[in-house]
């Protein structure tokens, strides 16, 4: 490995990337998919303390495509009170890698009783929070660094937004026309 810490962060993270898509079950990602695409299910995002930044970008970016989108976080209070409130058969997205949060692992005990259909992200198969999952898909987060790498997570959710996207084309469209609107309207966003 070069000495170089911006060639060894590129070549992890396109290796982590790739490792990470090539490996994805087609037939479980288009399960994923339509689960997150079915309007009539809320979906709660919930990522671990150290993924909390992706999954909060995960959840604004399907809460733009689609309505019931909640980013759950803060106290294990707030988290349960969000859990109480899922309807049987809502969508709970979680995420996170070794070590695992305490608190994660018992909201998701919570939602799996609530009869939540859950999508998990982790670091195998073999993961905590693969036990009560319908759908598990494991993303590499090795890093030359200290801490855990969230490349692979991001692309692997940003790829479940596009194929949500592509689904919803006309809803999604429409709701992405009205926010782009008032953003304009309210000279909130510029390309200058």
């Amino acid at each position: 490995g070069s000495a170089d810490p911006l060639a060894r962060s590129a070549e992890a993270a396109t290796e982590a990337g790739r490792a990470t898509l090539d490996g994805i079950d087609r037939a479980a990602f288009g399960a994923a998919v339509t689960l997150l695409a079915t309007r009539s299910r809320s979906v709660l995002v919930m990522a671990a303390d150290a993924s909390q930044g992706i999954g909060a970008q995960f959840a604004t970016e399907l809460g733009m495509l689609r309505p019931g989108v909640v980013d759950v976080h803060g106290t294990e209070v707030a988290v349960r009170r969000a859990l109480a409130l899922l309807s049987p058969g809502d969508v709970v997205v979680t995420l996170d890698v070794p070590r695992y949060d305490r608190w994660g692992l018992a909201a998701l005990d919570q939602a799996h009783q609530g009869d939540a259909r859950i999508v998990a992200l982790t670091a195998s198969a073999l993961s905590p929070l693969a036990r009560h999952a319908e759908l598990v898909f494991t993303i590499a987060s090795e890093t030359p660094g200290p801490f855990d790498s969230h490349v692979a997570a991001l692309a692997l959710l940003e790829s479940l937004v596009a194929g949500v996207a592509a689904k919803l084309r006309s809803t999604a469209t429409d709701r992405l026309e009205r926010i782009e609107h008032v953003g304009r309207e309210s000279e909130a966003l510029t390309d200058e």
